[in-house]
């Protein structure tokens, strides 16, 4: 079966094209392009020039040469099959996921993947700050540019020391940044908690008081914060 080529295959997970040679994972563009095809004509014929193997190490293929912009298509594929209810509605958090990667696609789309560093991720953040986002949503946000290459490393779409060294960008601290602070949320006036008691039967009124008297709602919420 020497007479026989390897097929262009296509990796679901990112949606690139590959070539399977010496049981090796050559890839070559984005599935059903033309450059993937004129790569794939390349690359068959450097190997059959070289005695069907390969004529270059595997780290030396152009696996680490996709621009984010690239990373970001394959990463939101897997975002919006992952994210979905019961009933195959997405989440909030593809929305989330979108508004986070927007300055990072306007930034820096055209920059490889594989030189997105930690500075780069600092400007991201920058632009979330002068466009007025809050601190926390920011915070989130940056939380999500991040999570996206921890993706990307697991699939070897980047190299493998990019993510860690994005974990090294700290989060923003209450007090030490210009990022915006959103106003703290109030208690709800004591009239309108007054208002149901009409409403509810003894025992759900005492629970309402219970909070009332020892501040349950407020250490509540300041929980909430801590887990988020």
């Amino acid at each position: 079966r020497t007479n026989t080529l390897p097929k262009l295959c296509r990796d679901r997970s990112s949606g690139r094209a590959l070539i399977y040679l010496n049981r090796q994972r050559v890839y070559v563009g984005r599935w059903g392009t033309k450059a993937a095809r004129q790569e794939y004509d390349r690359v068959i014929g450097e190997w059959i020039a070289n005695g069907r193997t390969l004529p270059k190490p595997a780290e030396d293929s152009p696996d680490h040469e996709l621009s984010v912009n690239e990373i970001i298509l394959a990463y939101w594929q897997h975002v919006e099959g992952y994210y979905r209810k019961p009933d195959g509605s997405p989440t909030s958090e593809v929305n989330n996921v979108r508004q986070a990667l927007r300055p990072v696609k306007r930034l820096y789309g055209h920059t490889l993947a594989a030189e997105f560093g930690p500075v780069a991720l600092d400007a991201v953040r920058r632009w979330m700050i002068d466009a007025g986002w809050s601190r926390g949503w920011i915070n989130r946000s940056i939380d999500r540019v991040k999570r996206m290459f921890k993706w990307a490393t697991s699939k070897e779409l980047v190299p493998a020391t990019v993510y860690p060294a994005l974990q090294t960008l700290p989060g923003l601290k209450k007090g030490r940044s210009d990022a915006r602070e959103k106003d703290p949320v109030k208690p709800v006036p004591k009239a309108f908690i007054d208002a149901i008691a009409v409403f509810v039967n003894r025992q759900q009124w005492a629970m309402v008081e219970l909070q009332l008297l020892t501040g349950m709602r407020q250490i509540g919420r300041a929980s909430c914060r801590e887990r988020v």
